[in-house]
């Protein structure tokens, strides 16, 4: 059994497009406030931290923590679904922007609900 695991080891990872889109799907229907970020930036395009917050409050009944709210950020970031930009205007501010995988993916979605 070691010798398979270790064998996979040394093999080159291929991470497919279709393995790609099973992770991304399943990260954001797995998560309620991903899925209203995604949404929330589908409907109104690049937004500041502090107008995805604000709008989340609207539309999750207050239910939201800014930490909680970095930390999906932060996810949705990571597999690729969203990018943000710092821009300074006396201060850092983020703006997070859709990316194509990101629209891609809510078109899946919506096709299968």
């Amino acid at each position: 059994m070691w010798e398979h695991i270790s064998n996979l080891e040394n093999e080159p990872q291929e991470n497919s497009k279709e393995d790609r889109r099973l992770l991304q799907i399943s990260v954001v229907s797995s998560n309620k406030i991903r899925l209203e970020i995604l949404k929330l930036l589908s409907e109104c395009g690049p937004l500041y931290f502090s107008d995805i917050y604000r709008e989340l409050q609207k539309r999750m009944n207050g239910n939201i923590k800014r930490s909680t709210l970095a930390f999906h950020l932060a996810v949705l970031s990571n597999i690729g679904l969203v990018r943000n930009e710092l821009e300074r205007k006396g201060r850092k501010l983020s703006k997070y922007y859709l990316t194509e995988d990101g629209k891609e993916i809510l078109k899946l979605l919506h096709m299968i609900s």
